[in-house]
């Protein structure tokens, strides 16, 4: 009677622990639970080893991430120019720098070229810098996490909201420089690379640069190297 509680015990634990599971991985929690109590709790964990995380919680850890990156990179994006950067506020940013090399969104190279920039405080190159405003900053997010879900397989094939976001900075020669510019300058990437390598397909490639090719920045033919 005894050995019969401890096994019924074990049990219950055991289908705790696959429900644990199932939430953190953005499973069906009572589907699991329920396999776990009828068929064996190690099945439904070997189960969800295999199946790793669902869509919606990849792209919810990537909108986490993004969220991270945007609160750090928000002393840039201000419509005035900078002057000078409070101990308080650099702290700040720096802690939440260490915070994006820990999950391993930013790397090691990326954190000290932030953490240079922070701590210099380089008012007169930041005065001389075109100011982002608060549209072209939510725009060159959007670009940005839809670049990254696409990159890592969240969404597949050509990505319409990239190429609709792309349409809608590019209206002149002017706001596509200042895109590549800033891109560069607030995510440390190069932005024409960056969608060059979201496909394998160049008829993809060629829809998504097409908005830069049309104002005359970056060349026609592959691999479209910029120009202006």
């Amino acid at each position: 009677m005894d050995l019969i509680f401890v096994v019924l015990a074990v049990w219950v634990i055991f289908c705790f622990i696959v429900a644990s599971m199932a939430k953190k991985r953005g499973r069906d929690q009572t589907g699991y639970v329920l396999l776990a109590i009828f068929f064996s709790p190690l099945i439904a964990i070997i189960i969800l080893l295999i199946s790793g995380e669902s869509d919606e919680k990849r792209l919810e850890k990537v909108k986490e991430e993004e969220e991270i990156r945007y609160s750090v990179k928000s002393q840039d994006v201000v419509a005035a120019p900078v002057t000078t950067i409070s101990s308080t506020t650099k702290y700040e940013s720096l802690e939440k720098l260490g915070t994006l090399l820990e999950k391993g969104i930013i790397t090691k190279e990326e954190f000290e070229a932030e953490k240079k920039t922070i701590l210099s405080d380089n008012s007169t190159n930041k005065k001389q810098e075109n100011p982002i405003t608060h549209d072209q900053a939510t725009k060159y997010e959007i670009l940005h996490d839809e670049i990254k879900k696409t990159k890592s397989g969240v969404t597949g094939g050509l990505n319409k909201k990239i190429t609709d976001t792309l349409e809608s900075i590019c209206i002149d020669e002017k706001q596509t420089i200042d895109l590549l510019d800033n891109y560069q300058r607030l995510y440390k990437k190069d932005l024409t690379k960056s969608l060059c390598d979201l496909s394998s397909s160049y008829d993809t490639i060629k829809a998504y640069v097409t908005p830069l090719i049309a104002q005359g920045v970056v060349e026609t033919k592959y691999p479209h190297s910029r120009v202006k």
